[in-house]
């Protein structure tokens, strides 16, 4: 569910639970972007056989999976 038709369904009053669920889902979002991102720059710096970079990129993509699983997402 999108966050315009979170916030604004007709009929139904925007409560507290709803917008924060609809912040969640938002987050949730955002970082699944951001891991499919790191996954195109490890494959990026592994064909340029940046070994470092590969490194540092395959610690923040472990980190944001481990945010996502305390989330509850894969």
């Amino acid at each position: 569910m999108s966050l315009t038709r979170c916030l604004f369904w007709p009929g139904d009053p925007v409560n507290r639970a709803l917008a924060l669920a609809c912040r969640q889902k938002l987050r949730l979002e955002k970082a699944q972007r951001e891991r499919e991102q790191l996954w195109a720059e490890i494959e990026r710096a592994e064909r340029e056989k940046d070994g470092p970079r590969v490194v540092e990129l395959i610690r923040a993509k472990q980190l944001l999976d481990r945010k996502l699983r305390e989330a509850g997402r894969p």
